[in-house]
């Protein structure tokens, strides 16, 4: 008897590797991490031709129009290589516990994307080039007991040029080093550490919008050109069980917040990345009435920049 086989999520494989020209794709080196997920959104945008002259109510035909290529990954993070693709550029010093220190750049690093999907006959595989991250967010919400609910989540939201499709799987080695956690996170605000955190995110957008390189050029035919980014701003949320009004009351007199302000995520010693925020303040800080338990306190916060270096034994990312 024969069976049909299914294409299971549980079996992808999702990877990447740095372009060196943007949309020249190049073989894939890494997978993103944990429990990594794709989800595509794809158009052909096809344009409606109302009328050729048939007499009739019907439309004519539709031809092809702008490709339109875009994707969100989300996954649990192992190291923090991603972020050279999330417009900062990297600089690696030292070992055995080697840094590597971000800097916002003034253009992105694009990277290939590819989705493999395996099967035991013929394995199914969208390869993705030109991939330029537009926004990307790390999110962290304490567990409450067993499940999945504890990990360190990334999500990022793309824009890609192109694609092939194939069935040849990429042969990478797989990921073995400990997931980040919940338990990893450390907040300091003030200089002081805020042990009560709850959840928190760290938001980055890059400000592009990829219609702004969709050009009128037969050579790109129907893709976009090289993304721009624009403005970049970092922002997040954080909710804290509360115990006095220290955080309202920085909210009611709409200070930037002295001293340090930093989000960390501590795997060991020499383990670690180290987010420091300048110009830290908070947009709102709402503190609902909890009847039946803790009020906590739901902070929305923004800064003008952030410093990002992270540790580990890692030698070049």
């Amino acid at each position: 008897m024969s069976f049909n086989e299914f294409i299971l999520g549980k079996r992808e494989q999702i990877s990447w590797g740095a372009e060196t020209t943007y949309g020249t794709g190049v073989t894939v080196t890494e997978i993103f991490g944990y429990d990594c997920v794709l989800t595509p959104s794809d158009a052909q945008n096809y344009q409606e031709v109302l009328n050729s002259g048939n007499n009739v109510r019907s439309l004519a035909a539709h031809a092809v129009g702008p490709l339109s290529l875009s994707f969100s990954l989300e996954f649990t993070p192992v190291n923090w290589k991603f972020l050279q693709f999330c417009g900062y550029g990297v600089t690696d010093a030292g070992g055995p516990a080697y840094t590597h220190t971000f800097a916002l750049a003034n253009a992105v690093a694009s990277f290939t994307c590819e989705r493999a999907m395996n099967k035991d006959d013929t394995d199914v595989v969208r390869t993705y080039d030109g991939c330029v991250v537009k926004s990307m967010a790390i999110r962290f919400s304490k567990a409450s007991g067993s499940g999945t609910e504890g990990f360190i989540k990334v999500s990022m939201d793309c824009v890609a040029q192109g694609y092939t499709d194939g069935s040849s799987v990429t042969s990478l080695s797989v990921v073995s080093a400990s997931p980040f956690q919940w338990r990893h996170a450390k907040l300091t605000v003030g200089g002081s550490e805020v042990v009560e955190v709850n959840s928190g995110e760290l938001s980055i957008d890059n400000g592009i919008n990829e219609d702004n390189s969709r050009y009128c050029n037969s050579t790109l035919n129907r893709e976009i050109g090289e993304p721009i980014p624009e403005v970049n701003r970092v922002s997040g949320s954080l909710s804290v069980n509360t115990k006095d009004n220290t955080y309202i009351s920085d909210w009611a007199g709409a200070i930037t917040i002295s001293g340090t302000n930093k989000l960390e995520f501590i795997r060991g010693s020499d383990d670690k990345i180290v987010f420091t925020f300048t110009g830290f303040k908070y947009a709102t800080a709402d503190m609902p009435t909890n009847v039946e338990g803790i009020d906590s306190t739901d902070i929305a916060w923004i800064c003008t920049s952030v410093a990002t270096v992270a540790t580990d034994d890692i030698a070049t990312y």
